[in-house]
């Protein structure tokens, strides 16, 4: 009976170790965009957001497209995220709101891909403080993301194409 009880003590972590993550990948909202660069989209159920998150000036970014390998530049500079929340997740990106009930519930980062990076039109020259804004397109390739459990998430392409990118959010 003993050994019984010890195999079953063995198998639980089976059980409750081994979910696979339930994040519903299935994005199709249009891509927005803020910041020195965020560019994010979310998921049919809004509980869900991927951003790439880039600082424009020490990537030096241009108007011809950089390919940037995830695996030799800081997440200070470039990173993909998956962020999953209990409400709409739209509030966490380029927004001076938050849903006052909403928590993020789990965080995937890049780990390693490749991320492709163009300004398809700069800022005006001359604009005013209402008008800096550029329009960006990003590409990225085989981008696996973890969380702090260790669950992967692999996406193998996925474009943002001629997004507004701004520091201004509203």
């Amino acid at each position: 009976m003993k050994t019984l009880k010890f195999l079953f003590l063995l198998t639980i972590p089976m059980f409750f170790g081994c979910e696979k993550s339930n994040v519903n990948l299935n994005f199709n909202s249009n891509a927005l965009g803020c910041h020195s660069f965020l560019v994010y989209q979310l998921n049919e159920n809004r509980t869900t957001g991927i951003a790439v998150i880039g600082n424009r000036e020490n990537l030096n970014l241009s108007e011809t497209e950089q390919i940037f390998n995830l695996n030799e530049i800081s997440t200070n500079d470039l990173r993909v995220e998956i962020c999953t929340y209990n409400h709409d997740a739209d509030s966490h990106y380029c927004s001076d709101y938050i849903i006052v009930d909403s928590e993020k519930l789990d965080t995937y980062t890049s780990v390693s891909g490749i991320v492709k990076v163009q300004i398809i039109k700069d800022i005006e020259e001359n604009a005013d403080f209402w008008h800096q804004y550029y329009f960006i397109s990003v590409k990225i390739e085989n981008i696996v993301l973890k969380n702090y459990e260790g669950k992967k998430i692999e996406i193998s392409s996925m474009e943002f194409n001629n997004v507004m990118v701004n520091g201004i959010i509203g």
